[in-house]
């Protein structure tokens, strides 16, 4: 209890922390639309769009909550962000400790989470963004999903897809576990788990195109236009694209890759083993669908945070780095994210400044995200001198035995 307690509070104090170092801004694109569905619900509501009517849990909860208490519904939704990010921070820590993370590696885990901007303090920032409770959602499917808890996973993924589409990552993975772990011969045995499995994510595409009328798409890919069927073919082909799921990804792993040596390397390989199929599945999955789901890059990314703290934990655990390691991974971590500086937003007339802040949107590339490229690797050049400058014996002996 004492532990928790612990955890809890500081989950709550970090998240009060960013909270007060963000700007807010003013609801618009995605987040338009789940405020317009937590204001006016889905019943007789003309501003319906796609994809965004097709995700209802979050701004349908914000809509009872706000309407059953008497309270603005932007309020509500903005508390509610708050309240999941203090959820996603005590999960994570648990998370990591049940499989077996020492308290230290689990703390690791949680302060780099909270100091990752897409995580919490981008949440905070619009308020209406839905992707922070997906990532919930996520982080405990996976858990069954490495526990091999079929049933649970097929439920909660069945649940989920209303919440992100993202959600069908773990079903995929589980169904493509089955089919490697599975003979051949034997793989008709399967056809109740992928049966279902096929079931829950048919049964909600036709039902809710069947209920949710829509008066507008902004679906990234639409069979219903033609022309966005290309993307199929150019997204694969897009250097700039590329470029910017590297980056996301570069971005979101930050801590792990500052941390990571050729031993630890080797290291997380063996350790990891016993994971290693489902690991590169829910991977491959996310990767493609972060390929083809839209432009929010620097977002999707976040849906590999059940493996990104898997390999926090073999790091900081097996990796043993030094405390002079975890202190610096953590000071350009706030460097990095730029946290406590102040966020531009379009209403102030800076979209430029805006987009440049972070980097990672569809197949925008500018300097300024060439330059935080070169930032994340420069960060990594840096820990490696400053390792061999702290054990040079270790780095001499290496280059003896080699």
């Amino acid at each position: 209890m004492t532990v928790f307690l612990s955890v809890l509070l500081t989950a709550i104090a970090l998240v009060g922390a960013l909270s007060v170092l963000t700007n807010r801004m003013v609801a618009r694109w995605d987040m338009w639309y789940y405020r317009d569905m937590a204001i006016n619900g889905l019943r007789g509501n003309s501003h319906l769009a796609t994809p965004f009517a097709y995700r209802p849990i979050v701004p349908l909860t914000i809509y009872a909550i706000s309407h059953t208490l008497h309270i603005d519904p932007e309020w509500t939704f903005h508390i509610a962000a708050h309240v999941a990010a203090v959820v996603l921070l005590v999960l994570a820590f648990y998370w990591m400790r049940s499989f077996g993370a020492s308290e230290r590696a689990a703390w690791c885990g949680l302060f780099a989470l909270g100091l990752n901007y897409v995580m919490i303090r981008y949440p905070l920032f619009t308020g209406t963004m839905i992707d922070i409770y997906a990532y919930i959602f996520t982080l405990i499917a996976a858990w069954f999903l490495f526990r091999r808890r079929f049933n649970v996973v097929l439920l909660l993924c069945a649940i989920g897809l209303f919440l992100k589409e993202f959600m069908v990552v773990p079903i995929l993975t589980q169904g493509a576990v089955l089919l490697s772990e599975t003979p051949r011969k034997r793989w008709l045995t399967l056809w109740l788990p992928l049966g279902l499995s096929a079931f829950a994510v048919v049964f909600y595409v036709l039902f809710t195109r069947a209920t949710i009328p829509v008066y507008e798409s902004f679906d990234h890919i639409d069979p219903r236009h033609p022309e966005t069927l290309l993307f199929f073919f150019t997204h694969p082909l897009s250097p700039k694209r590329w470029f910017n799921i590297i980056y996301s990804y570069l971005s979101f792993w930050l801590p792990c890759l500052l941390l990571m040596t050729r031993e630890r390397w080797q290291m997380l390989r063996e350790q990891l083993a016993p994971y290693g199929r489902t690991i590169f599945f829910f991977l491959f999955f996310q990767l493609f669908l972060l390929m083809y789901g839209g432009n929010n890059l620097f977002i999707f990314v976040g849906y590999s945070l059940p493996i990104l703290l898997l390999v926090m934990y073999v790091l900081v655990d097996r990796g043993r780095p030094a405390t002079w390691e975890l202190m610096m991974v953590f000071v350009m971590l706030v460097v990095f994210n730029r946290i406590g500086t102040h966020i531009p937003t379009y209403d102030e007339g800076r979209w430029d400044d805006f987009m440049d802040y972070y980097g990672g949107f569809g197949i925008d590339v500018r300097l300024r995200s060439i330059l935080r490229f070169i930032e994340i690797w420069a960060y990594f050049g840096l820990m490696q001198v400053l390792r061999k400058a702290t054990n040079p014996t270790s780095s001499a002996v290496r280059a003896h035995v080699g």
